[in-house]
């Protein structure tokens, strides 16, 4: 089982969520918020997204909003079932703007099968 938490976790094709959990267990993906420290779980800060979509563009300054649209558009031309979860760090979170230290990493690609959430 792995567990990452983050400041946001944004799930395609429109869901952000602050302060939350995703937790990789037997093809299977759960999120849940972060309420109290637990066993296993590495926090990163910043942004995590979990999307279909392989993200293979370098990120540029700009906002959150722009990005988010090149990977709705990827999310519509892929038919990959494999999920990708990413982390964006060096993001300003007040804004939600990308600086010239933004990086992204791909933290999981796998096959799951099943997902559920929790608000």
């Amino acid at each position: 089982m792995k567990r990452y938490a983050s400041h946001y976790l944004y799930l395609l094709p429109d869901t952000l969520y602050k302060q939350h959990i995703i937790e990789l267990e037997n093809n299977a993906i759960r999120c849940y918020p972060f309420t109290e420290e637990q066993e296993r779980v590495v926090w990163l800060p910043g942004l995590l997204i979990l999307t279909h979509h392989a993200l293979v563009e370098p990120i540029k300054e700009g906002t959150f909003a722009t990005f988010l649209a090149q990977i709705k558009k990827g999310e519509k031309e892929t038919v990959c079932q494999d999920w990708f979860l990413y982390h964006i760090e060096n993001i300003s979170l007040k804004e939600l703007v990308f600086t010239t230290k933004t990086a992204i990493k791909l933290l999981e690609k796998s096959s799951y099968s099943s997902f559920s959430t929790k608000k």
